[in-house]
C-alpha cells in the first residue's frame, strides 16, 4: 500500500485501527542490482553504483557519483501527507520494511502499534534526499512514536534498524520497546558521512528531534558499530534546538566491540544526551567527540552529556564545545533510581500489546 503524489495532492486526516499489515515481498535483491547496502537498508543503486560504495556528497536531489542511495520500500507507505494516524495496528511478516513515513510526511502518529517478523527496518521517517528543501511542504515533520513495540525486525537484511529516521524535525519517538534486533534499534540524522574524509557535514533542516523514555535491551545481537541511539550528522542549528536523547532505559547490549549505547557518530551536533540509564553492556555507553570540520574552528562538535546512569562512562569535561558532567558510575540497575527505569519504555494503558502475538 503507498500513497507517493506530490505535495499539491496531499492525503491527509486518515486513519488505520486494528489492522494487521501482513504478506508484502521483496525481490528486488534476486535480481541483477543486489543488495549494495551503506546503512539502515539504504543501498547503493544505479548503472554503476549497486556494484561500487562509496561516500557520496549530496545536494538537493540526491545525486551521488557511484550511483543512488536508495531506501528499501515499505510495505505501507505514505509521502507528503498530513495527520495520518495508525493506532492499535500490526506489521508483521514483511519482506522489505514496515511502515514508511516518507518526504513531505508531517503530523503523523504512529501508537501502540507492533512492528515484527519484518525483513529490514521496522518504520522509516524521512528520507535522506532532499537535505535543503525548497519547500515546507517537502518537511517531513511533526511525527509521533509512540509506545510501540519493536522485536524481531531486520529478520534477513541484519543491517536494518527497529526505527530509522533520515532529516526530520520537530519529531518524537517516545515510551516504545524496543528488543531482540540484530544491529541498532534507533538511528536518526544523517549527512555526517563526509566527516570520515575531513569535511564538513551535509547542511540540512533536522531539528528538535528527541528521543525519550524508550526501553530497549537485547539489541545489537549480530552486528557491531551500532547502539540503541545512533545519531549522524547536524541535528539543529543550536544546542536548544537540536536533538534531545532523554530519560532512556537500555541494558543488554550483545556486542562485544565496536559501537556504543548513545552514539554520537561523524558530524552529530548539538545532541544533548541527559539522564539516561544504562547497564549490562560490553561496549562504552558513549561515543564519542569528534572535530567539527562544518565549523572548521579546531573545536569539536558542541555535546551536552548530564545526569546518566551507567558503567565506565566518560570522565568529567568541559571543554571545546562538548561539556560531560555530573554522570553516575552504575555496575547494575539496582543503582539507577526507580523513577527513572518505571520511566522507560511503554506506558500502563499500552501495556496489553506486549501480550499480543501474531497471526
Amino acid at each position: 500500500m503507498a500513497t507517493s503524489g506530490k505535495a499539491s495532492d496531499e492525503p491527509s486526516h486518515i486513519g488505520f485501527q486494528g489492522i494487521q499489515f501482513s504478506y508484502a515481498n521483496y525481490t528486488t535483491s534476486n535480481t541483477g542490482t543486489g543488495f549494495s547496502e551503506i546503512q539502515a537498508t539504504y543501498q547503493v543503486t544505479g548503472t554503476t553504483g549497486y556494484a561500487t560504495q562509496g561516500l557520496c556528497t549530496f545536494v538537493s536531489g540526491g545525486t551521488c557519483p557511484y550511483g543512488n542511495w536508495t531506501k528499501m520500500p515499505g510495505a505501507v507507505r505514505f509521502t507528503y501527507d498530513s495527520s495520518i494516524h495508525f493506532d492499535h495496528d500490526y506489521f508483521v511478516h514483511l519482506g522489505a520494511a514496515g511502515l514508511d513515513l516518507g518526504n513531505g510526511s508531517q503530523n503523523d502518529t504512529v501508537t501502540a502499534c507492533v512492528f515484527t517478523d519484518i525483513s529490514g527496518n521496522g518504520l522509516d521517517l524521512g528520507g535522506v534526499d532532499i537535505p535543503q528543501p525548497s519547500s515546507a511542504a517537502q518537511h517531513t515533520s511533526g511525527i509521533t512514536v509512540k509506545d510501540s513495540h519493536f522485536y524481531d525486525t531486520a529478520t534477513e537484511y541484519h543491517g536494518g534498524v527497529a526505527i530509522d529516521a533520515g532529516y526530520i524535525e520537530t519529531s518524537t519517538i517516545t515510551h516504545n520497546q524496543i528488543d531482540h534486533v540484530p544491529y541498532t534499534a534507533i538511528s536518526i540524522g544523517w549527512g555526517g558521512w563526509p566527516d570520515k574524509v575531513s569535511l564538513p557535514a551535509q547542511p540540512n533542516y533536522s531539528n528538535n528531534n528527541t528521543i525519550s523514555y524508550n526501553l530497549i535491551h537485547d539489541h545489537m545481537s549480530l552486528l557491531g558499530d551500532g547502539g540503541a541511539v545512533y545519531t549522524n550528522g547536524i541535528t539543529g542549528t543550536s544546542m536548544a534546538n537540536g536533538e534531545k536523547v532523554v530519560g532512556n532505559v537500555v541494558h543488554d547490549q550483545l556486542n562485544t566491540s565496536g559501537g556504543h549505547v548513545l552514539y554520537t557518530d561523524n558530524g552529530a551536533t548539538y545532541v544533548s544526551i541527559l539522564g539516561n540509564a544504562v547497564w549490562n553492556i560490553n561496549v562504552s555507553p558513549w561515543g564519542s567527540k569528534h572535530v567539527n570540520y562544518t565549523a572548521g574552528d579546531g573545536t569539536y562538535d558542541p555535546t551536552d552529556i548530564e545526569g546518566n546512569y551507567w558503567p565506565n562512562g566518560p570522565s568529567d569535561y568541559d571543554n571545546k564545545k562538548v561539556l560531560i558532567k555530573n554522570n553516575h558510575a552504575v555496575t547494575g540497575s539496582a543503582q539507577v533510581p526507580s523513577s527513572i527505569i518505571a520511566a522507560g519504555g511503554i506506558e500502563s494503558q499500552y501495556q496489553a500489546i506486549l501480550s499480543w502475538q501474531p497471526a
